[in-house]
């Protein structure tokens, strides 16, 4: 049995505080809309480096958090909305009263509605305030209910990433997933139910689902849920409430997914080629702030300087394309993972293994040999270098003279070498058209880099 207050006066201080809890409801409200919109942005680009870091599963926690401020913010907008309009009711009665429809002088139909549909105006003020409080304490239970719902998807897409990983025959593998995603999904969906049911299976479920009880309560948070959610489902105003709730977000996450195109071609995202081009693939166009490079980028869409800048990412993406071109590049162990700087700075390996200088550079001569670079179907001779960012991120860069050049519009093409052994086995990989129109025959100075005299391979 739950423990009761230790003694009446504590049960008439929370008495109290339930009355003015108005007041402080108004001031945590304005505090967390005010903090949430400004940790909108530092989620966003903390989300930014993971995708490009290639820490999906950490992603995707980081992606939750960001979801369930947004839905904190519109949910405490509403609350503080609700909370003015019960505020001026209060002072409205404070001065006029309880509504008198003899006064007003309607029709004895019409005020025979209105007093059915609007009642009392005590009623009315009872029903705001009881409204303002339900949301106010929903805006806290959903946060821990979204995240909870992505710590679910994370855990099932990580048993599917450990079976395939595991050194057994596919038919194993097979089975083994299937059961795990069997067992995992029957949990879910059993918990899922319970919850949209209003606790079906706890009124009808025995040991077994205890069982199941207990482990999706730690998956899905509700540990640190349950008084809140229990509280609103013992009444029927929280329970009409709660019922609504899951069709009311599953329409507004399909409205504000939803977006209006104007005209009936070229709206969707087509693959950069010579008559597309991809915002991402141009160093001015990409943002400050939660924006990143795609495959690759140049400096600009038009080029005034004579020499062009091609810059790549160096993430898991290419890394596994290197690997697959060069399977004897791939470490026994994998090195990816969270390291300390601090043990990195003192030399302290704990039997972590970093590349040494050769290592790099064995990598950076593959990278050299994969890619086939082309200006106008013409091969390009210099070699990317290892560029340190602003952003401390590590870029891949390639400096090309474009002395030899026409003005006009010209073609980047990057084909990739998919097998080390074959020079056949080739693949796009990018296009990215520009126009070359220069300004100044002069190199102009930038980021202190210092731009050799380069020409084609005929």
């Amino acid at each position: 049995m739950a423990k009761e207050p230790q003694n009446k006066r504590y049960t008439e201080i929370l008495d109290e505080l339930q009355l003015q809890s108005w007041q402080l409801e108004l001031v945590i409200s304005g505090f967390a809309i005010f903090g949430l919109f400004s940790s909108l942005e530092p989620i966003f680009d903390w989300f930014t480096q993971l995708t490009l870091q290639g820490f999906w599963k950490i992603r995707m926690l980081v992606f939750a958090i960001y979801a369930a401020c947004i839905l904190t913010i519109v949910n405490l907008i509403i609350h503080v909305l609700l909370r003015a309009l019960w505020i001026g009711a209060v002072g409205i009665r404070s001065v006029s009263g309880e509504i008198d429809f003899n006064t007003l002088g309607f029709s004895r139909p019409i005020t025979a509605h209105l007093k059915k549909k609007i009642g009392s105006f005590d009623v009315f003020i009872e029903k705001l305030e009881n409204y303002s409080s339900v949301i106010f304490g929903l805006s806290f239970l959903i946060v821990f209910m979204t995240i909870g719902a992505f710590i679910a998807l994370v855990l099932l897409l990580y048993i599917i990433e450990s079976v395939r990983d595991l050194g057994m025959g596919q038919t194993a593998k097979m089975i083994v997933m299937s059961i795990l995603l069997l067992s995992f999904f029957g949990a879910i969906a059993i918990t899922f139910i319970d919850f949209i049911s209003k606790g079906w299976f706890k009124r009808k479920g025995g040991r077994l689902y205890l069982l199941i009880y207990r482990v999706t309560s730690v998956v899905s948070l509700s540990v640190a849920y349950r008084p809140l959610l229990y509280n609103l489902w013992d009444n029927s105003f929280g329970k009409r409430l709660l019922t609504w709730l899951t069709p009311i977000y599953l329409i507004g996450i399909y409205f504000f997914s939803s977006d209006y195109y104007a005209t009936d071609y070229i709206y969707y995202h087509q693959e950069p080629s010579e008559q597309f081009t991809d915002r991402r693939s141009y160093m001015d166009m990409i943002e400050d702030k939660g924006d990143y490079i795609g495959y690759a980028a140049i400096q600009s869409k038009i080029i005034e300087a004579n020499y062009l800048e091609i810059t790549m990412p160096n993430d898991p993406f290419l890394e596994e394309m290197v690997f697959e071109y060069d399977p004897a590049l791939k470490p026994a162990k994998s090195r990816v993972g969270f390291r300390n700087l601090l043990f990195t700075y003192f030399h302290w390996s704990f039997g972590y293994h970093p590349p040494t200088l050769q290592d790099d550079l064995t990598y950076l001569d593959a990278i050299n040999t994969m890619l086939l670079i082309a200006i106008d179907s013409k091969p390009v001779s210099e070699r990317f270098f290892i560029n340190m960012e602003k952003n401390q991120n590590h870029t891949l860069k390639k400096i090309v003279s474009l002395s030899n050049l026409k003005e006009g519009k010209h073609v980047l093409t990057i084909q990739r070498l998919t097998q080390k052994q074959d020079s056949t086995a080739i693949t796009h990989f990018e296009t990215i058209p520009f126009w070359y129109f220069p300004d100044n025959p002069q190199i102009k100075a930038g980021d202190g880099l210092v731009v050799p005299d380069l020409s084609f391979q005929e």
